[in-house]
């Protein structure tokens, strides 16, 4: 979401309810989630340590 709000998208708002479309290639898949859920999946419940840290890390990237 950082590299969102710098980038051309920098005017526009960004809200729980906007749409992130993400692809992945090798595989290629693409996915659309909604930032509000990104956000209820990081304040989740974490089911290990390590998925505590990944939590945390996306936490510092995201903040704005």
């Amino acid at each position: 979401m950082a590299a969102f709000r710098r980038s051309v998208l920098a005017e526009m708002p960004l809200g729980s309810g906007t749409r992130l479309t993400i692809r992945v290639k090798a595989p290629e898949e693409e996915h659309t989630i909604t930032i509000g859920k990104v956000l209820a999946w990081l304040d989740g419940v974490t089911t290990s340590p390590s998925e505590k840290l990944k939590k945390n890390r996306l936490k510092e990237r995201l903040r704005m």
